[in-house]
């Protein structure tokens, strides 16, 4: 984080975490530091087909079940991913009908941005 903190140019990470509350600590570290990190969600059918199929395309043998616990670890933490991020930092990405492309993600989390 240091070495973000003193890059000087905005910096993008994307990576998933178990929500426990040790990790989303982390992300309040790092909105403290000057990050701004951002919480993509959505309709858990939809995200659960495409966890899926990704599981299926790349090699990682993660097993069905491990779904639901990601999903509930989730669950029992969101108040603390909430507070960690804020509730205009909280995007959804995925619906049943489709899943935002990059672009589009861009664009929502601007529109949020310049929310007041």
């Amino acid at each position: 984080m240091d070495l973000v903190a003193r890059h000087g140019r905005p910096v993008v990470v994307e990576f998933g975490l178990w929500a426990t509350p040790q990790n989303i600590a982390l992300l309040g570290r790092m909105r403290d530091a000057g990050a701004d990190p951002w919480f993509f969600h959505g309709d858990r059918t939809a995200a659960n087909e495409a966890w899926r199929r990704e599981n299926r395309i790349r090699p990682r043998n993660f097993e069905n079940g491990k779904w639901d616990e990601v999903v509930q670890k989730v669950h029992d933490n969101w108040g603390l991913i909430v507070d960690a991020v804020g509730e205009h930092r909280m995007l959804r990405t995925i619906e049943a009908a489709e899943r935002m492309t990059p672009e589009a993600i861009y664009d929502g989390m601007e529109a949020m941005r310049a929310a007041p």
